[in-house]
């Protein structure tokens, strides 16, 4: 006889608290959590759902974020951010991959940071470099015309 077993799939939820629960305090996760419930504190983790119905008021660091809630406070997301209707964002995002769908709110300071290029403001400078290390726009023209 088999011994037949269902593995979970990459984006199965491995943590819920549901709608009617609530948490005070830093709620600290791997995988992927969906939060149905009040939360208020921190939420540190991997991939974060909050579901239409969540209340969270608190500062989010996660890998991946997909807001269907109410969410007042700060979201990092080191891959992606997605506010999805009705979802409801009051405060600041950063993150370099950042939707915004229609009928989602957001109001707040959005930031987008490549990993591959560091911050927005230090681009200019890092790919202005040229292998004699100036960064002159002389310099850029006579590099570019070289090609």
């Amino acid at each position: 006889m088999r011994d037949v077993k269902k593995k979970r799939g990459a984006g199965a939820v491995s943590a819920f608290l549901g709608a009617g629960s609530g948490i005070e305090g830093t709620l600290e996760f791997q995988g992927t959590m969906r939060v149905d419930g009040n939360v208020r504190g921190k939420i540190i983790g991997d991939t974060l759902i909050i579901g239409k119905n969540a209340v969270v008021n608190a500062d989010i660091a996660v890998r991946c974020a997909v807001i269907m809630g109410e969410v007042s406070g700060t979201v990092e997301a080191g891959e992606k951010i997605e506010i999805c209707p009705p979802g409801c964002v009051a405060g600041d995002i950063r993150s370099p991959l950042v939707s915004i769908n229609s009928g989602a709110v957001f109001n707040g300071n959005c930031g987008m940071e490549s990993p591959r290029t560091g911050s927005p403001e230090k681009l200019p400078d890092e790919v202005g470099k040229l292998s004699s290390g100036k960064t002159s726009e002389e310099d850029n023209i006579w590099h570019l015309s070289q090609k």
